[in-house]
């Protein structure tokens, strides 16, 4: 029996628990020792694949069944850039078989599992509609805006283009913009991708603020958000369950802030050398604060009610 992990916030859910079908249907397969992507570790800094990688394996078969086009190493590179949520679920039981078919009766073809002992069949696992997300692309030496391929050359015309579930890949540059962010998407800095708000539209607005639950921002040099006091690098505001990792928040008046915000990450981000806080949280619960480097503020991480 494999086990799901949740990518993006959403189960993928995977009813693979036997070595055989009662239907077999035309599913590609791909084996997690392949030499393709074998070596590659899961999720980027996991075990490898041919090691651990059941789950991940069954469900690039599944995703590609259903029209999508991917395999075990391209599914890794996305859970790489994404990250894994903090929780994985089991389906089904040592004995049950997976079946694809209408077994349901509803019309549509669908993943289940056969419980031999007992003649059941259990979950209509159709794939989520986060599989049908997009890239977006942003460079602000490189491209001309091209909204046919998705490609900006500012972060916030790549965060107007996109929709929930989509990532926008920024490349190295230097961008002077304040980024809002109002959906559940992924923001990756591709190499060196600094933010300032300094001589942005609004010097005394935060760099990036989000206002979505699930947001994913990591990559990021977010710098200068410092024309008023409560302004910040990265700004959490009403926003629950977002992964802030690996950016460095530097010379603003607060380098990464949150308020009635719960149930997020921050996660190997550096907040030094900001005016006033390195981290702040205000009327925030369940957050998780792992392995943040916060040096050279006046304060370092401040909580309040």
């Amino acid at each position: 029996m494999c086990r799901i992990e949740t990518v993006l916030g959403v189960s993928i859910v995977l009813l693979l628990a036997g070595t055989s079908a009662a239907v077999v249907p035309p599913v590609p397969y791909f084996s997690q020792c392949d030499s393709g992507w074998s070596g590659d570790r899961v999720g980027g800094d996991g075990p490898t694949i041919c090691a651990k990688g059941c789950a991940l394996t069954s469900a690039a078969m599944v995703m590609a069944y259903y029209g999508v086009g991917t395999d075990p190493e391209r599914l890794n590179d996305a859970i790489g850039r994404a990250g894994y949520a903090d929780q994985s679920v089991a389906f089904g039981e040592p004995d049950d078989l997976p079946i694809i078919g209408d077994w349901d009766g509803d019309g549509d073809n669908n993943i289940g599992v056969y419980r031999p002992g007992t003649g059941e069949f259990f979950m209509d696992a159709t794939l989520p509609d986060v599989l049908s997300s997009k890239m977006i692309y942003v460079d602000d030496d490189d491209f001309e805006d091209n909204p046919s391929e998705h490609k900006w050359d500012t972060i916030q015309e790549g965060v107007d283009d996109a929709s929930d579930g989509d990532v926008v890949i920024v490349y190295a540059g230097e961008y002077v913009e304040n980024v809002d962010v109002d959906k559940s998407i992924t923001l990756e800095g591709a190499g060196v991708v600094t933010v300032t708000a300094a001589d942005a539209a609004d010097a005394a607005d935060h760099v990036f603020e989000v206002t979505a639950d699930y947001v994913n921002i990591r990559g990021f040099t977010v710098t200068e958000a410092a024309a008023m006091y409560h302004i910040a690098g990265i700004y959490l505001s009403n926003a629950n369950h977002c992964n802030i990792s690996g950016n460095i928040a530097s010379n603003n008046n607060y380098g990464i802030y949150m308020t009635s915000s719960s149930n997020n990450t921050l996660l190997d981000n550096t907040a030094n050398s900001n005016s006033f806080y390195g981290i702040c949280m205000g009327h925030s619960i369940n957050n998780m604060l792992q392995s943040n480097n916060v040096s050279n503020n006046i304060y370092g991480i401040y909580l309040y009610c």
